[in-house]
């Protein structure tokens, strides 16, 4: 069987220079956009290994939007992540 491809997930920034992101809102959130593209099937199978592993329930994502190639779509899940304090990256 397959290993899932999702270990732990840390959702911080890459980068240490703010320039690169959004600006973030003095609530210190910022949105984060995560997205599966690949045939219906495919698409729902990634979220539902998600949904086991925790990171997010089915529910949240999208409905399927299609894409320009057929037999394929897209669903968007939007997240926010809290930083510590606004501008802080740790």
């Amino acid at each position: 069987m397959a290993k899932a491809f999702l270990g732990s997930i840390e959702l911080t920034a890459l980068s240490e220079d703010p320039t690169e992101f959004e600006a973030i809102p003095e609530s210190g959130r910022e949105k984060v956009r995560i997205i599966v593209i690949g045939s219906p099937q495919a698409s729902s199978r990634v979220i539902h290994e998600m949904n086991h592993l925790g990171f997010a329930e089915a529910i949240e994502w999208s409905k399927p939007i299609p894409t320009a190639k057929p037999q394929e779509s897209m669903r968007i899940l939007t997240r926010y992540v809290l930083w510590s304090e606004p501008g802080s990256r740790e």
